[in-house]
C-alpha cells in the first residue's frame, strides 16, 4: 500500500490499489484507495500528489492541498465543465460521498445546490454505505434533468458493499432513479442471489426498481 515516484516520471512511479481514473484533456487523474489521495500525471508524463496527502486519511473538503480524502475510488469526469470531476469517497465506515472536483480556473460550480469554490473539492451528495465504489454521469439537453449516478445503500448479512443504485439530478439534487431496496430494510442485494433479475417492473410513481444488487461496482449509461 505504497506510492514512490511523486514529482518524477510517471512510468517509473510504483503504484498500489488505484481505483479511478479522470481527464481534464490534458492531465490525467488517478486516485489511490488505500493511500488516500489523487495523483496527477500532466501533459510531460510527471507525476504528483495532487488531492489530500498521501498516505494520511480523512474527510475534510477545501483545496486541493488541504482537503484529506479517505479511499478514494471511481472517478468522472463533467461533461458540463470537463476539466471538473465527481470522486466517490468513503466518509468513515458506515457512510460515503459524492466530491466534486473544480479545476475550470475561474468561476464556482453549482452542484445539488452546494457551491464549489474553483480549486477546490467539496461533498456535493451523501452516501449511505461506508463502501461506495461507482459513479457515472448522464447529460440531458436540459441541464437540470442532468444526472449524477452512484452506488449507495448500507451494508447488510455481512456483505461489504453499498448494494443499491442512485441517480440525483445535478441542479436540485433530489432522486431521480433508484435500484435496489429501501436502506431501512432487513434484505439488501447482501443477499447475495444467484439468479438473474431481469425482468422487473419499472414504477416511475416512486421512481423505484426494486432489483436485488451486489455490491455493484460499475455504471454506465448508453
Amino acid at each position: 500500500n505504497t506510492f514512490s515516484g511523486g514529482g518524477g516520471a510517471a512510468n517509473a512511479a510504483r503504484m498500489d490499489w488505484m481505483e479511478g481514473l479522470a481527464t481534464d484533456g490534458t492531465n490525467l487523474y488517478i486516485s489511490n484507495q488505500f493511500q488516500h489521495c489523487i495523483h496527477k500525471v500532466d501533459s510531460s508524463g510527471v507525476i504528483t500528489q495532487f488531492i489530500g496527502l498521501c498516505g494520511t486519511l480523512g474527510n475534510t473538503d477545501g483545496t486541493l492541498a488541504s482537503a484529506r480524502l479517505r479511499s478514494p475510488m471511481d472517478m468522472v469526469s463533467d461533461p458540463r465543465n470537463p476539466t471538473n470531476f465527481f470522486v466517490v469517497d468513503q466518509s468513515d465506515q458506515t457512510t460515503g460521498s459524492i466530491k466534486y472536483v473544480n479545476l475550470n480556473g475561474g468561476a464556482d460550480v453549482d452542484v445539488g445546490g452546494v457551491s464549489v469554490i474553483d480549486q477546490q473539492i467539496k461533498n456535493v451528495f451523501s452516501v449511505n454505505g461506508g463502501y461506495p465504489q461507482a459513479v457515472t454521469y448522464w447529460q440531458d439537453t436540459d441541464a437540470n434533468k442532468d444526472l449524477v449516478c452512484y452506488s449507495s445503500g448500507a451494508q447488510s448479512n455481512g456483505a461489504l458493499g453499498s448494494h443499491n443504485v442512485i441517480c440525483k439530478e445535478r441542479i436540485s439534487g433530489n432522486t431521480s432513479i433508484r435500484i435496489g431496496s429501501s436502506d431501512g430494510g432487513l434484505v439488501k442485494g447482501g443477499t447475495q442471489v444467484e439468479k438473474e433479475q431481469e425482468g422487473l417492473t419499472w414504477n416511475s410513481g416512486t421512481k423505484v426498481l426494486s432489483a436485488t444488487l451486489h455490491g455493484p461496482a460499475g455504471l454506465a449509461f448508453d
